[in-house]
């Protein structure tokens, strides 16, 4: 079998964004004998969310970096052209 959709969200699959809706979780499973869709337990979500939540916030993290690193490259480039080439 292959993992096809998982999928966690806010509510009974709307788009509410409300944070007192419990969350929800879906996986879908596809194989030889075909298609199967699972309802997550709160557990199993729990589970999920601990699991990525430290890769996740790694990956802001980085990502952080790459925009201050981009940010500070383009503040720069003005200086750079007014001082013909040259930072101050």
């Amino acid at each position: 079998m292959k993992l096809t959709k998982l999928e966690i969200r806010r509510g009974e699959y709307s788009y509410s964004d409300s944070l007192t809706e419990p969350l929800r979780g879906l996986v879908e499973l596809t194989g030889t004998t075909g298609k199967q869709a699972i309802t997550l337990s709160p557990a199993a979500i729990s589970r999920i969310i601990a699991c990525v939540s430290k890769e996740v916030a790694a990956q802001a993290q980085e990502n952080a970096k790459v925009v201050e690193k981009a940010m500070n490259t383009a503040a720069d480039e003005g200086y750079l052209l007014e001082n013909d080439g040259e930072l101050k």
